[in-house]
């Protein structure tokens, strides 16, 4: 495309600085990446307001407003939905982000009131609030998703970043976010299947893995009562439906050998007592490895250190580096997780 291409980590970084110097910001990138989830993690950081403002489902009025007769001429009543002056729907105190999402799906006739949204920060006779950041969000042409040209003019009044997927990334926002350990365990021994969209526009997939598609897995997986007694069956099907037959095979095998593993409150009541995984199961070590980085806190930090110095060598190493990247203040206060953290970093450089 010409543009940078850069990872959701790597963006998180950089969009306060489009924003302080308010040079509108457009997000491409396949279905499902994460573009949404960007912008509604910033706006969180910093206090905003979203405004999600999805283009294809806009008629040009909708942007405009309605007219209505004033006296011997016509005023436009200004869509409530939108953070345009006088709005009481909308706050003064703290920042706006217009999202404006699916722009290149939209029509063209719509198009052409979100330029003078961009260009000019007014639609007719409406002007937006001084506290609005505009961001743009598309898929690309690439992605067959019922792309429309975009007239010059109104790419030349963005910036451009492609959005693509990294799996390092990607599993340091999930540790954060809680998604299902089994799912960051058998991504970790396949990050390969992430993110498997462009397969899927070949063979014509209904159900594919993308970040999009494994978080609704993890939500399905975190509401099953006990995921240790639900039938394979069952678990099948909620993976197929999420992210496809093809992977669906391979991870109910990888939930079938974490079977095996003790529980979390087996682990941190005996952490020198529970059961081990062998070194000849890499399923059950991932497995386990994901639900002590993803479930530790200040409370069980000490039976998770004590637990894990069990494990063979590198998965203590794969333990101490996401930690040191996922939960860094947990790192800095626990000083047996601290402890952990250098001595694997002593052994990686020694190596």
């Amino acid at each position: 495309m010409g543009i940078p291409q850069i990872t959701p980590a790597q963006l998180a970084g950089l969009i306060e600085t489009y924003h302080q110097a308010q040079i509108p910001l457009f997000l491409w990138g396949s279905p499902g990446i994460g573009k949404s989830s960007l912008i509604h993690q910033y706006a969180k950081n910093i206090d905003a307001l979203v405004v999600d403002v999805r283009l294809s489902q806009f008629d040009p009025v909708d942007l405009r407003g309605l007219p209505a007769p004033s006296g011997d001429s016509t005023r436009w009543l200004a869509p409530s939905i939108l953070p345009f002056t006088n709005n009481p729907n909308f706050p003064t105190n703290r920042p706006i982000i217009l999202f404006l999402d699916e722009l290149a799906q939209a029509s063209p006739a719509v198009q052409a009131a979100a330029f003078q949204m961009v260009l000019d920060r007014r639609v007719g006779e409406h002007t937006l609030m001084s506290n609005v950041y505009v961001i743009a969000a598309s898929n690309r042409s690439t992605d067959r998703a019922g792309i429309n040209r975009l007239a010059t003019p109104l790419l030349n009044r963005f910036a451009h970043i492609e959005v693509i997927s990294d799996f390092d990334a990607w599993k340091q926002w999930a540790i954060q976010a809680g998604i299902h350990p089994l799912i960051v365990g058998f991504l970790s021994q396949r990050p390969a299947l992430l993110d498997k969209f462009e397969d899927a526009l070949k063979s014509g997939a209904q159900a594919f893995p993308t970040p999009r598609s494994w978080h609704f897995l993890s939500s399905l997986l975190n509401s099953l009562p006990d995921i240790s007694t639900t039938p394979l069956h069952i678990i099948s099907t909620l993976v197929a439906s999420a992210v496809g037959d093809a992977v669906a095979a391979e991870f109910v095998a990888f939930v079938e050998s974490a079977y095996i593993l003790p529980s979390w409150e087996e682990i941190i009541a005996a952490p020198q007592k529970a059961r081990v995984p062998n070194h000849d199961q890499p399923d059950a070590l991932y497995a386990v490895s994901s639900l002590l980085i993803v479930r530790v806190d200040e409370a069980t930090a000490d039976a998770v250190v004590e637990y894990a110095s069990r494990l063979p060598a590198e998965f203590q190493t794969l333990i101490a580096s996401d930690l040191a990247r996922s939960k860094p203040a947990l790192a800095t206060r626990n000083s047996k997780v601290k402890q952990m953290i250098v001595s694997a970093w002593r052994e990686t450089v020694a190596e």
